[in-house]
């Protein structure tokens, strides 16, 4: 077995910047030795800055719908006739659009990158389809049980006003309209709330062509409001029950908003969270799973956001074993408050985490995509070596100082979808 060694930094390349005639930062990092680049954009228009439901993720998505110059069966074929991959998708607070092709074919591909972002159409046409197709697809999907969890969760956790809190629901979908995307398209996607990253091998002319193309003074010149603050109205009940008949698991949450990614105990906490339920071979899982046979899976994870995070423990288990099986995710957490980690167990997860972060920096997207989570969340460049660090010199009591700080179970929410 070959030795295994204690990883003490993370060898990040620094990307050069530019800057385009705009004023876009442009990142860039050649790392590869393959004739392929990737080019993402990131907008501040994910569902923090939406007003009504749904907006954020429609207005990406109508984005490729047809253009001032193609529609969208021609963007759809030119993509692919170049052999290339648009990737289109918004989270909490941003959106990203991403565009992967080969070196010689990106003088032919950037020009229509540049029509789908700065002139989109949002043709009535287009936006009804769209949202009919999505709407049906709601309505497949809101027959399944952690659908209806992960939808009604956030709104217990923040609020159905907070931004965070909106889901889907049939209201929502006829409440949207074409001119909410036009709207939220205006104001969120202009040269001012852009940043580009360039990764793969890169040279000068991708630069000057993305410059040539992107570096003019395009959108409505909204200056983005990034102070914007909402507040949170998480509901008076710790517990929640919805029922649903004749299903055979019903889905488990239990979780809180917890701190972000710039807290100085973030890194305690995500340790912490992976022994829980992190990793296949974490406590929830061999309890719930191997032992008790409640579920197929079940994990604890931290999705970070950039102003909040949450901490997530879901699973779907056989419906006459929920509650039971609730009550062994409660026992887990109070033996993690209480009860100190075997050094076996800390350091399996140790060398876990270890392997996971070396993981995320393998080849120039992934490594790019790292240091585009430190420039977006306004990390610190030695945020990973500071996460490796608290990981090689964690001790037992560390966690369960960490534990009872920040997943006492008297701070959980929780919600069962089911019977």
């Amino acid at each position: 077995m070959p030795k295994i060694s204690i990883i003490k930094r993370v060898e990040l390349l620094r990307p050069q910047e530019y800057i385009l005639d705009n004023g876009i930062k442009l990142y860039s990092l050649s790392l590869s030795s393959q004739d392929i680049i990737k080019i993402n954009f990131v907008f501040d228009a994910g569902k923090y800055y939406q007003m009504k439901s749904l907006t954020a993720n429609l207005t990406v998505e109508m984005l490729k719908e047809g253009t001032k110059n193609y529609s969208s069966i021609e963007i759809a074929n030119l993509i692919d006739y170049y052999g290339a991959f648009l990737e289109l998708n918004s989270d909490f607070d941003f959106a990203e659009i991403s565009l992967y092709s080969l070196n010689k074919y990106i003088d032919k591909l950037i020009p229509v990158l540049a029509d789908i972002i700065k002139y989109p159409m949002f043709f009535d046409n287009e936006f009804e389809v769209l949202l009919r197709n999505k709407y049906n697809a709601y309505k497949v999907n809101n027959q399944k049980v952690m659908f209806i969890a992960r939808q009604n969760f956030s709104k217990i956790l923040f609020g159905d006003k907070h931004p965070y809190g909106m889901g889907e629901s049939e209201e929502s979908y006829k409440d949207i309209l074409r001119n909410d995307i036009v709207e939220f398209y205006k104001k969120q996607y202009t040269y001012k709330n852009c940043r580009i990253y360039l990764s793969g091998k890169v040279n000068d002319d991708i630069v000057k062509l993305l410059n040539n193309h992107f570096g003019d003074k395009w959108g409505e010149g909204f200056q983005l409001n990034k102070d914007l603050k909402y507040k949170i109205n998480p509901s008076d009940n710790k517990r929640h029950i919805i029922n649903v008949p004749n299903v055979i698991q019903s889905a488990i949450r239990i979780g809180k908003i917890t701190i972000d990614r710039r807290d100085a105990d973030f890194h305690k906490l995500s340790i912490v969270t992976t022994i829980l339920g992190g990793y296949f071979g974490s406590r929830l899982q061999k309890n719930i799973r191997e032992e008790k046979g409640y579920t197929y899976g079940i994990g604890s994870v931290l999705i970070p956001a950039r102003y909040h995070s949450l901490f997530i423990i879901s699973s779907e288990v056989i419906s006459e074993k929920s509650r039971l099986a609730v009550e062994e995710v409660y026992n887990e957490i109070e033996k993690l408050c209480n009860k100190e980690v075997s050094k076996e167990e800390l350091e399996r997860v140790k060398n876990y985490i270890s392997g996971q972060i070396l993981k995320s920096i393998d080849g120039p997207f992934a490594m790019m995509n790292i240091i585009k989570i430190i420039k977006e969340y306004e990390l610190s460049d030695s945020y990973y070596d500071n996460y490796l660090e608290t990981v090689n010199n964690i001790k037992p009591i560390d966690i369960i100082e960490t534990a009872k700080k920040y997943i006492d179970i008297n701070s959980l929410y929780e919600l069962i979808v089911g019977r």
